[in-house]
């Protein structure tokens, strides 16, 4: 199976719930920031979709088959840089790390004394393109998740997909 290769100009979906639609067509904050995360220490990351493994209409379907929800679904779509962005602007440094033959980039953050990789594939069953942005393990405060999570809905606007 195929994986995503995060680079800096890949897309990541992020699936948005009814209850975060703003009425100027942007995803609230509320929407980039996991609610399970805030409060549990083992939360591993932020649910994403890559769009190097499934198209928009693919991720969609599979929101539409798994919370029962009825079209259109709201999907955010950014850049892998966008959300490097937006942890620089909550304080975490995200780094470019190359190595190995053929040279392969890997995004890395430091958390607990050590580089670890800011993103993972994560496949599910339905849900191959499944991922995690994994930096949000470097949050430490509350804070830092609403700079985060600002960054993100400021732009771009949600898309419906049909």
């Amino acid at each position: 199976m195929p994986t995503p290769t995060f680079a800096s100009r890949a897309q990541l979906v992020r699936f948005i719930d009814p209850e975060h639609y703003q009425d100027n067509g942007r995803a609230n904050v509320a929407a980039f920031i996991d609610d399970d995360s805030l409060s549990n220490a083992k939360y591993d990351g932020l649910s994403v979709n890559s769009m190097e493994l499934h198209t928009r209409n693919q991720i969609a379907a599979i929101y539409e088959d798994k919370k029962k929800a009825a079209r259109p679904i709201a999907v955010s779509v950014h850049l892998v840089s966008d959300y490097n962005s937006a942890f620089a602007g909550a304080g975490i440094a995200i780094e470019e790390v190359v190595h190995g033959e053929p040279p392969q980039a890997v995004w890395t953050f430091a958390a607990h004394g050590a580089q670890r990789p800011a993103y993972e594939h994560d496949p599910r069953d339905g849900n191959k393109s499944h991922c995690l942005v994994k930096v949000t393990c470097g949050f430490r405060t509350p804070l830092q998740w609403l700079q985060f999570a600002r960054r993100l809905a400021y732009k771009p606007t949600y898309e419906l997909v049909y």
